[in-house]
């Protein structure tokens, strides 16, 4: 039995990746196979994004992202997702979208070079304010943050999300609220949207 693909999304300081463990802890908890894995995936991918990405701009980054994503999908996701596994992926496709969009690559061209996803079983958006996701990140994330200094390109990346909202390819959770009413909030999305006993 093919395993489902959950995917949580939003911008640093969100909560996606305390949120997606979560999910996949309390799964292992219940005896479900689970496995949490992000985006980007590849570390030699990863080094060339940090060193070239930002010079050579949003279509650079964009390619490279496709290219790591691809990767992802083929040595992790897709074989898991066969495995029977449950996949929780911090980051996916959306978030191509939503920053190398913000940073002036054209959208449909992005969904074009990412032809070959998986569509997730379920994608859910956290949504905060920049000023709350920046605010909660750590002194030492926060040097390593190459979008850090732009809080209007960051509004820009949230303003992307939430179209993804409204055409219906993202799920809306509130993450400004308490952890804890997040947590209850995405664990019953996946519940209603899959029918799995959490």
């Amino acid at each position: 039995m093919r395993g489902k693909l959950i995917v949580i999304e939003g911008i640093d300081g969100a909560g996606k990746t305390t949120i997606a463990k979560y999910v996949v802890d309390l799964m292992i908890s219940k005896g479900i196979k689970a496995i949490y894995t992000r985006e980007p995936y590849d570390s030699q991918i990863i080094k060339l994004l940090e060193s070239k990405g930002k010079e050579l701009g949003a279509v650079m980054e964009a390619l490279l992202l496709a290219a790591d994503r691809y990767l992802h999908i083929h040595e992790v996701i897709r074989p898991h997702l066969e495995a029977g596994y449950y996949v929780i992926c911090d980051r996916y496709h959306y978030s191509s979208l939503a920053y190398q969009g913000a940073r002036g690559a054209d959208v449909n061209w992005i969904k074009t070079i990412n032809f070959f996803v998986i569509k997730p079983d379920i994608s859910i958006y956290l949504d905060v304010s920049p000023e709350v996701g920046l605010s909660r990140l750590s002194k030492d994330l926060k040097r390593r943050l190459r979008y850090l200094e732009d809080i209007e390109l960051l509004q820009k990346v949230r303003s992307n999300y939430l179209k993804l909202v409204k055409s219906k390819e993202l799920l809306y959770v509130n993450a400004e609220r308490p952890l804890d009413e997040v947590k209850i909030n995405v664990v019953n999305i996946i519940k209603n949207k899959l029918g799995v006993e959490l």
